[in-house]
């Protein structure tokens, strides 16, 4: 998985990532309020020493014994339980307070633990002074020891002389002499030791401060974030592994066993655009990821239609989630604007929305069953038909097939927007009239099964799928791009602006004491232009223009003449008269 693919997983599973944030991080924080910290303090006790030779020569400790039992002896936490700050019994004392003997420093660390940090300090300061006074008693009871031993030497000493006295040949009693001697002499200098130490225990280090153990609120809610992250990612990635949404371009071409077609970019973008605008994207010059994708997908339907000279192609979709009828429009109108004569069918006799994204003249003819002109030149649309038989039966005579065959002799291109393929069976009728079908599906948002079911659905009914085209693909290769590429209005649509408002200003007296005579009447299939679609195709009159759009040829400046973009790499980009018909016909 490519680090895109992985940001837009997360990207997709934002909502799982933003869940499982928000509740781990509310335990965190329940849990917090409810955790009970406990501070430790800590103190260093010095202990006095004597010369380790003197000591070992004398057979006595260091001075100061280093029994750290003695720090959590009763009479030590009790007399520290009695300071002033310390709340805890001596019983309670038995549990907090630890202590450790350092060999190089010849020092006592005693460490107290409390619930606050001031009785924390309080407990082991309290126990050090405790301690150090219990020292003093402890040196005295080794310099005792030691005047034992010297009595003990004394008396030992007095027999071996008694013994010598008897026979001076007594080599026991001599040895004895000499060693009563050289004990007593150690002896007497760690007695002297002894008398020279002024102060045997003192608080090196006193407690100022206490650290927390274990985690405070705030890391333990900041713990938790992270811990929601992980845990919202996996869910993520997780729900990705399991999901049975169509993922790349790749898939989709495995699964539907035809081409991908194209990948239409900024397919939301562009719908936000035109309902704001009321144009259709491919209809200005701007160059953005959206028309250049369906140029794109024009040229890749020419070349699979290269045998047609005159094509019939129906666009359809997985599911109606696709906007398939905004792709249909688009796609006609791209080819219309090349120069070829174009026709699209509203083909979705349930649903119907190409009358609303093909604003048509106003004031052409209005015959039923018959393409109306719309104000992209080349470009005619043919409405639903109004029939009491349900959509599928109706699609199915041999009318509708005579009409598509009709419209396939009169146009070099026609367009069917047909329903869903597992909505209804109108598209499967539809494709049996046409050269091929196109199949929308949506990224990330169709599921697989549903693009596998609709394609064997079209093979099933005998209808070529000349490929699949793909919606909610992000724009990559063409970021660079800016919809102030060019004009918005190119030389077409700037004399067709002008046409359109100088006819409206010719008829525009006589046009506000006819218009409920004259214009028609807006209906589902022909809806009344509106206001934005008029301003933004170059006319601003409030009453409709009396002068349809030009299909044929007529006198243009010769500033006005713009050459056709050879987009499909066929060499066909020559000048063309704006709003002239055809170029040319499809090749064969």
């Amino acid at each position: 998985m490519s680090v895109r693919e992985l940001l837009r997983a997360i990207w997709n599973g934002r909502w799982f990532v933003l869940v499982a944030v928000v509740l781990v991080v509310a335990a965190s924080y329940v849990y917090a309020q409810r955790v009970v910290i406990t501070y430790r303090a800590a103190v260093g006790v010095e202990l006095a020493t004597i010369d380790p030779k003197v000591a070992t020569a004398a057979g006595v400790q260091a001075l100061v014994s280093p029994d750290i039992t003695v720090v959590t002896s009763p009479a030590v936490l009790a007399a520290a339980a009695s300071r002033p700050g310390v709340s805890a019994s001596a019983a309670q004392l038995a549990s907090r307070v630890s202590a450790s003997f350092d060999t190089t420093q010849h020092t006592v660390n005693i460490a107290a633990d409390a619930p606050t940090v001031a009785e924390a300090i309080a407990t082991a300061n309290a126990v050090a002074d405790a301690y150090v006074a219990t020292v003093p008693s402890e040196v005295q009871a080794q310099l005792a020891d030691i005047n034992r031993q010297v009595q003990d030497l004394h008396t030992r000493l007095t027999t071996a002389q008694q013994a010598l006295a008897k026979n001076a040949n007594d080599q026991f009693a001599q040895a004895d002499i000499t060693a009563a001697v050289a004990r007593y002499q150690a002896l007497s200098d760690a007695q002297s030791a002894y008398d020279q130490v002024a102060t045997p225990a003192r608080v090196s280090a006193p407690a100022s401060t206490a650290i927390p153990l274990g985690l405070g609120p705030t890391a333990i809610v900041g713990l938790g974030v992270l811990a929601g992250l992980v845990v919202g990612l996996g869910v993520a990635m997780a729900h990705r592994g399991l999901s049975n949404r169509l993922r790349t371009a790749e898939e989709a071409a495995k699964i539907a066993r035809v081409p991908v077609l194209a990948g239409l970019e900024d397919v939301p973008h562009a719908v936000r655009a035109f309902r704001v605008r009321g144009l259709l994207p491919v209809a200005g010059r701007a160059a953005t990821p959206y028309t250049e994708s369906i140029r794109e997908l024009r040229t890749a339907l020419r070349q699979s239609m290269s045998l047609s000279p005159h094509a019939v192609v129906v666009v359809t979709a997985t599911d109606t989630a696709a906007p398939r009828a905004f792709i249909a429009a688009n796609l006609a109108a791209s080819w219309a604007l090349s120069g070829r004569r174009t026709v699209i069918v509203c083909g979705d006799m349930r649903r119907p929305e190409m009358a609303e994204m093909l604003p048509l003249v106003p004031g052409a003819a209005n015959e039923p069953g018959t393409p109306r002109p719309t104000l992209i030149p080349n470009l005619s649309v043919l409405p639903v038909a109004d029939t009491p038989l349900d959509p599928a039966d109706y699609l199915a005579t041999d009318e509708v097939r005579a009409r598509i065959e009709e419209l396939r002799g009169s146009a070099d291109v026609v367009v069917v927007d047909a329903p869903p393929v597992l909505a209804a069976a109108d598209a499967t009728i539809l494709g049996t009239y046409a050269d091929g079908a196109v199949l929308v599906t949506t990224v990330d948002k169709s599921v697989r099964s549903a693009l596998e079911a609709a394609s064997e659905r079209l093979r099933v009914s005998g209808v070529t799928t000349f490929g699949v085209v793909l919606t909610g693909v992000r724009g990559r290769r063409r970021t660079s791009y800016s919809s102030s590429y060019g004009n918005d209005m190119g030389p077409t649509a700037r004399h067709a602006a002008a046409v359109l408002a100088e006819a409206s200003a010719e008829d525009e007296p006589a046009a506000s004491a006819s218009a409920s005579a004259s214009a028609p009447a807006a209906t589902a299939d022909a809806p009344a232009l509106p206001a934005d679609a008029v301003a933004e195709h170059g006319t601003r009159s409030g009453a409709p223009p009396a002068t349809p759009w030009p299909t044929r040829p007529h006198a243009v400046p010769e500033d006005e003449m713009s050459p056709i973009p050879d987009l499909a790499g066929d060499g066909r980009g020559d000048e063309v008269v704006a709003g002239s018909g055809p170029v040319s016909s499809m090749p064969a």
